[in-house]
């Protein structure tokens, strides 16, 4: 992943949640909120599929939203994504519900890994971060793509 999309990701807290650490996921106890967390994660990933960058930054979460201009993140993302694709089919490797993360705004959150098939025959792991928002909805407000080794 480049480095600055990295950089970005950590400075939102989305970076800590994908690694283990003291932060410890919870059991998920709120199968609705998996539902439509797991609805809003392929709606959005549809969207980047796509190469709507753009739209993609649109449908996030307020707090994604705030934390990067819509212009960085359509570079970020078409660049994090480029040498990836197209991306093919998704095998849910983890779903993780949390209620809080460090240094970001109030969860819950729900972080999906996914295991994915992309150009070249090879694999990738994408993280995908999903928080309720204010209006109770379920939106991204997070991604990661990262070669599987």
């Amino acid at each position: 992943m480049h480095l600055h999309l990295r950089a970005f990701l950590a400075g939102l807290g989305i970076l800590a949640m994908s690694r283990p650490g003291p932060l410890a996921a919870q059991q998920i106890q709120d199968t609705a909120a998996v539902r439509l967390a797991l609805s809003a994660t392929t709606t959005w990933l549809a969207i980047a599929d796509a190469g709507k960058a753009g739209e993609s930054w649109e449908a996030g979460a307020p707090a994604f939203q705030a934390a990067v201009t819509k212009a960085a993140w359509v570079k970020a993302l078409t660049q994090a994504r480029g040498p990836y694709e197209p991306f093919g089919t998704r095998t849910i490797l983890s779903v993780k519900y949390l209620e809080s993360v460090p240094d970001s705004p109030p969860g819950p959150y729900i972080v999906v890994q996914y295991l994915t098939r992309v150009s070249g025959n090879r694999d990738v792991i994408e993280t995908v971060t999903s928080m309720r928002t204010p209006d109770d909805t379920w939106k991204v407000a997070g991604y990661i793509v990262r070669v599987n080794r």
